[in-house]
């Protein structure tokens, strides 16, 4: 993960498994810089008694609380709030990584 300035706001650029994506650096739930979080992957539904890890590099965790979120939509990991992470739409032009700002 790196931090950028972009049109004044502070932004996170994540390369993961699918691709580049940029979100703001800001956790919805109590508003913890999320570059502090870490990059992971997640424990995923499985049946019981059996412990199944996915996603991995495409799951940033939030450094306070651990909240988990996917970098490629913002939401939050299987539903467990309908607060996300703020997502800018990326391009890469040439050796350029643009970043939409809405």
């Amino acid at each position: 993960m790196t931090v950028a300035q972009v049109g004044g706001r502070e932004i996170v650029v994540v390369r993961s498994p699918s691709g580049v994506h940029a979100i703001r650096n800001l956790c919805p739930h109590q508003g913890a810089r999320i570059c502090g979080g870490l990059l992971t992957g997640t424990y995923l539904p499985s049946t019981p008694g059996a412990l199944s890890y996915g996603l991995e590099g495409e799951v940033v965790r939030c450094p306070w609380h651990g909240w988990e979120f996917d970098v490629r939509s913002g939401h939050a990991v299987f539903g467990i709030s309908t607060k996300r992470l703020v997502t800018y739409p990326t391009e890469i032009r040439g050796d350029e990584l643009w970043v939409e700002l809405r």
